[in-house]
């Protein structure tokens, strides 16, 4: 009679298959803990948005008030976007259009007629500015104020991203229209200090 010592073909086959499901289970918990392959199972979550990478849903400027108001901050923006660019010749040119078209307020803002010539002197100064240090502040005067108007109609603030720099000299806030964010307070010394903040003065 002959004796058998060594494990049965079925034992061999059971045993195979149950390392095999081992092996899987854990390469799928290894890549899960970024440890596995290359290409892990994709989700559908998405990565946040980089700063100022996003784009804010469209201006609603439906009354007459809204419109005089983006009239305004759309020449305001071609002053924030010269000095963006350390442009004084580009800012000193946009500001009396700019300072114009906040004037221009007072037919609709007529309750708000102080704050609006505030808003068109600080634009003057920016045109007057002899030095690009001095356009800065002109321009954060100039922010602080509009900012006020924008945060009082949501069709419009819905339509603009709001930018902070702890680094600012002058007022530390300033408004976009959606495109990538330049901080207009230090231009390509600093062109991307600033974090998104609520629209509020």
């Amino acid at each position: 009679m002959s004796l058998s010592i060594g494990p049965s073909p079925r034992a061999c086959l059971v045993a195979g298959a149950l390392c095999t499901v081992l092996f899987s289970s854990c390469a799928k918990q290894s890549a899960a803990a970024g440890n596995g392959p290359e290409h892990p199972t994709p989700t559908s979550e998405k990565p946040d948005p980089a700063p100022g990478s996003s784009t804010p849903a469209a201006i609603v400027a439906d009354t007459p008030k809204a419109k005089a108001l983006v009239e305004g901050l759309t020449a305001y923006a071609a002053v924030r976007k010269a000095l963006a660019g350390d442009d004084l010749p580009g800012a000193k040119a946009a500001a009396p259009a700019a300072a114009a078209k906040v004037a221009g307020m007072k037919a609709t803002h007529a309750e708000k007629a102080p704050e609006i010539d505030s808003m068109a002197a600080a634009a003057h100064k920016v045109a007057a500015s002899a030095d690009i240090a001095t356009a800065r502040m002109a321009f954060g005067e100039f922010s602080r104020t509009l900012i006020g108007f924008v945060a009082a109609d949501k069709g419009v603030a819905g339509g603009v991203v709001c930018y902070r720099c702890p680094m600012a000299k002058t007022y530390q806030k300033w408004l976009q229209l959606g495109d990538e964010m330049g901080n207009p307070y230090w231009g390509a010394e600093m062109l991307k200090c600033g974090s998104k903040v609520p629209v509020a003065p």
